[in-house]
């Protein structure tokens, strides 16, 4: 059940791109949303809240700004055994990308192999490529 929540909450397109804009460091509501125009403000806070209750993201620091206090937002570091997410945003050709792919395949292959084991518990690693612009 917990993978399944975990699933609905990171497999969200518009929250999978939020996530690739926090990838490189800190960003504030503001310049997330000049990086994902087309989200209204308004879905951008509501699941920027479903991001923070559920501590993938976090407030890492607050500045004045237009006379209120602007939050600034981070990748939350996650405990050892729960969830991860992070990322970079890469300048690659398709050609370079696909090498990345295959690298991360030829990586992950060997772990196939391994079976249930008192030591062992079940993960699900996931990767996902974003465009940085929608064209």
């Amino acid at each position: 059940m917990l993978v399944d929540a975990a699933q609905d909450l990171l497999l969200n397109p518009i929250r999978l791109r939020m996530i690739g804009a926090m990838a490189c460091g800190k960003r504030t509501a503001g310049e997330i949303g000049e990086a994902l125009p087309d989200v209204p403000a308004a879905t951008l806070y509501r699941h920027l809240k479903k991001l923070a209750d559920a501590g993938v993201v976090t407030v890492v620091a607050t500045r004045p700004a237009r006379g209120a206090l602007e939050r600034i937002y981070a990748l939350a570091q996650q405990p050892a055994g729960g969830p991860r997410s992070g990322g970079d945003a890469l300048w690659l050709s398709d050609d370079e990308l696909e090498t990345i792919r295959e690298g991360i395949e030829e990586a992950v292959r060997p772990a196939r192999a391994y079976g249930p084991a008192p030591w062992r518990k079940r993960r699900v690693l996931a990767w996902v490529v974003l465009p940085a612009e929608i064209s």
